[in-house]
């Protein structure tokens, strides 16, 4: 066996190890290791998608300036089902559970929020795999769509001992309101971070805008991993504050696996015969 195929066989058994997934073949005619798939079969069932990453709002509440304002991330999570329609149009359906959150402070009053987001939403998709770079590992694609959203907005409005905030203009949170007559020494306190007080708007169920670009790595032929950035644009405020001007936003920045659901006997026996094919070159 030359070196070539020795290096494609232990990456190979590399990644079966960390995924736990049936390994490339050392048959593959791809210079790559990649075993590819006729796209024709490939893409005739949907692709089904996990992913996770984190949210950053997007809007007027914030007091970060610069690249301290990209720190805010939080936790998001969600799947979805892609249906490829030739070489390179898809539609996807998507649905994501996730948390925004920000802080603004000005002179008259002191913003913070944390909202909880459920949104769903169907895009089309280009990808420019076979379009314009033929079989490649490395595959970019763009995204753009409509849906839906809803929210529940929490704010941190008291301490652990229940004292409401008031930004004073030194920038101290004191436990009294500065222009309003003192009842003996206002003290000052400090956050707690738990946001105990519901704050939803009115109205919490808008449409959203989502716009993603992203990459798929092709490490499997059933199997792709992506990353991705999508961007939500929105119709909605997550707080009342008067110190927002315009709409809210937010970015999503995720990492996720990608598995191409060929129910048939073809690609059953192909992700067998990938799987026996490894193991006998073990032993």
């Amino acid at each position: 066996m030359n070196p070539k195929k020795i290096l494609l066989l232990a990456w190979g058994g590399a990644t079966a190890i960390l995924h736990g997934q049936a390994p490339f073949s050392g048959n593959s005619p791809s210079d790559t290791g990649w075993v590819e798939v006729d796209y024709e079969f490939k893409h005739s069932y949907p692709i089904l998608k996990v992913f996770g990453g984190g949210l950053m709002y997007v809007g007027d509440l914030r007091s970060r300036e610069g690249l301290k304002r990209f720190w805010g991330f939080r936790p998001a999570f969600g799947a979805g089902l892609e249906q490829r329609f030739g070489k390179w149009l898809g539609l996807s359906a998507n649905f994501m559970y996730g948390w925004v959150a920000s802080e603004k402070r000005s002179i008259n009053e002191f913003v913070n929020f944390k909202s909880r987001i459920i949104n769903a939403d169907v895009r089309t998709m280009l990808h420019f795999d076979y379009l314009l770079m033929g079989r490649q590992t490395v595959a970019p694609y763009v995204a753009a769509g409509v849906g839906y959203i809803n929210f529940r907005t929490f704010s941190d409005l008291k301490d652990a001992q229940g004292r409401t905030y008031y930004l004073w203009t030194d920038g101290q949170l004191r436990d009294q309101p500065q222009d309003q007559p003192q009842m003996g020494f206002p003290q000052v306190i400090q956050r707690d971070y738990k946001y105990e007080s519901d704050v939803t708007p009115a109205r919490n169920n808008f449409l959203i805008f989502p716009v993603s670009a992203g990459f798929q790595f092709k490490v499997h032929k059933y199997w792709h991993y992506h990353l991705d950035a999508t961007y939500f644009f929105t119709l909605s405020h997550f707080t009342n504050s008067s110190l927002q001007m315009r709409k809210d936003g937010y970015l999503f920045v995720n990492a996720g696996l990608r598995f191409f659901i060929s129910q048939s006997q073809e690609g059953i026996y192909e992700l067998k015969k990938i799987r026996e094919k490894y193991k006998d070159a073990l032993r």
